[in-house]
């Protein structure tokens, strides 16, 4: 059995636990999304790019979650302008129809949900801004993908993409749809390749960061990886863990402030800011 095969599991259990009990209550999914944000480091650099990209004057924006999850950019995104069509893709159906019931529970109703594979979505420049965090590794023509968000986004629209590297040593988790359970066909990506994958494609690339170094590393593991072990040795955890939290996350959210101004040499993950440039076609014919 490869390392892939073993790490891949090790607390699967758990976060599928966990997963459930959060898509059967509105509050406890408005409570994920919101610790999320100061829980998840990798939610931190996503935030900023988004912010980033918010200062611009956008209007009649369409964009692309593909590969949505628990809808943890949507709700971010729908947060910052009710007039953003958020058109959100995911795998998982049951994950899917969560989404939509929760969405609609709350009355934000630029978002929606469907089922699909993002390998072979392709709506030609229909979005401003596209999003893929943490999705490709599971895909074997990743390639692919890449082209097709091209494909999909209008002139000067924006890319954000989150993967881990390939030196993570994060657990990873399979994808389970109702057809089959989907593993991650690779651990991660080397800096280099991303950057041609992501410029083979067409796009420009206008930022790329090493996420979780040292202290991002830190913070996952004393805000979720350890109470996920806990919670693997004896699910009456969950009543110690609020008291847990009390303490430890001042600690994990000082370290994801020093992860996001430190600048990583390596880390656990990469995230790319990417642009499809609106070529001047009259200069493109002279070449």
């Amino acid at each position: 059995m490869s390392i892939l095969s073993i790490k891949k599991t090790e607390n699967e259990e758990e976060k599928v636990w966990v997963g459930r009990q959060i898509g059967r209550s509105t509050f406890l999914r408005k409570l994920f999304h919101i610790s999320s944000n100061y829980l998840i480091l990798r939610s931190w650099y996503i935030r900023k790019e988004i912010r980033k990209w918010a200062k611009k004057d956008h209007t009649d924006v369409n964009i692309l979650d593909a590969g949505s999850g628990f809808g943890q950019c949507a709700y971010y995104l729908s947060s910052l302008n009710s007039k953003w069509n958020i058109f959100s893709l995911d795998i998982n159906r049951d994950k899917v129809c969560q989404c939509n019931s929760f969405f609609n529970n709350i009355g934000r109703q630029n978002v929606v949900f469907r089922t699909g594979d993002i390998k072979d979505h392709i709506s030609e420049k229909s979005y401003d801004l596209a999003l893929s965090i943490d999705v490709l590794n599971y895909i074997e023509d990743d390639d692919q993908v890449i082209r097709n968000i091209y494909s999909s986004l209008k002139p000067n629209g924006t890319f954000l993409l989150s993967v881990p590297t390939c030196h993570s040593e994060f657990d990873i988790f399979p994808i389970q749809t109702e057809k089959q359970i989907l593993n991650p066909v690779r651990r991660g990506y080397k800096k280099k390749e991303l950057i041609k994958k992501v410029k083979d494609a067409g796009f420009e690339i206008e930022y790329i960061a090493f996420t979780y170094g040292k202290a991002g590393k830190w913070a996952y593991n004393i805000a979720i990886r350890w109470p996920l072990k806990a919670l693997q040795l004896a699910k009456f955890s969950v009543i110690i863990l609020p008291f847990y939290w009390i303490f430890s996350l001042p600690v994990a959210i000082v370290l994801n402030i020093y992860d996001m101004f430190a600048k990583n040499r390596n880390g656990e993950g990469l995230i790319i800011r990417a642009l499809k440039k609106q070529y001047n076609h009259r200069k493109l014919a002279t070449l």
